[in-house]
């Protein structure tokens, strides 16, 4: 018989994709836990690609892939890792609400939209992660929000660092004090 697609759990793709294939796995994968695009030629996720699925928890990317647009991955819930090593350029909240995403090497991104982190309380930065200018000003615009192990936010200039850094009660990140 058939396979449904609902009833697809991993998915591995090989060679080209285009926004169609992405709109067809996000409307009918429904229970999709793994996609692995790494055998693509994927060079970025459109705006909304994989937005809202809810199921999805692991996805390998491409090292091809170089940008991430607007809500790409917005509210994909269960999401814990993808590898973002090699993307320069993440749109506004492309990872909002993605509650379990963990580490994330962000060392590549040369752009950040505002927001692209909101909401990603289990969300870490990768040790060997370099803060150049466009991560220095996405965490003073508090891009991240939420809990975050290992924090360094930009003030007045000043890149202070503090490990387990909680929001306040207000919903505020409490300041960086030396």
């Amino acid at each position: 018989g058939q396979v449904k697609p609902e009833k697809i759990a991993a998915l591995f793709i090989e060679g080209a994709m285009n926004d169609d294939d992405i709109k067809y796995i996000r409307a009918n994968l429904t229970n999709l836990k793994t996609l692995d695009l790494e055998k693509t030629s994927l060079t970025q996720i459109s705006a909304q690609a994989f937005q809202g699925m809810t199921k999805l928890e692991n996805v390998v990317l491409p090292n091809t892939l170089m940008k991430i647009e607007d809500q790409a991955f917005a509210g994909c819930t269960q999401l814990k890792s993808l590898n973002l090593s090699k993307v320069t350029s993440i749109g506004e909240s492309a990872f909002a609400d993605c509650a379990a995403l963990g580490a994330v090497n962000l060392s590549q991104v040369q752009a950040l939209g505002k927001k692209a982190f909101s909401d990603c309380t289990q969300l870490t930065l990768a040790a060997n992660t370099q803060f150049n200018e466009a991560l220095k000003q996405g965490f003073g615009d508090r891009v991240l929000r939420g809990r975050i192990v290992y924090s360094i936010f930009y003030r007045r200039g000043i890149i202070a660092e503090r490990r387990d850094f909680p929001m306040s009660a207000s919903g505020r990140q409490e300041e960086c004090r030396k």
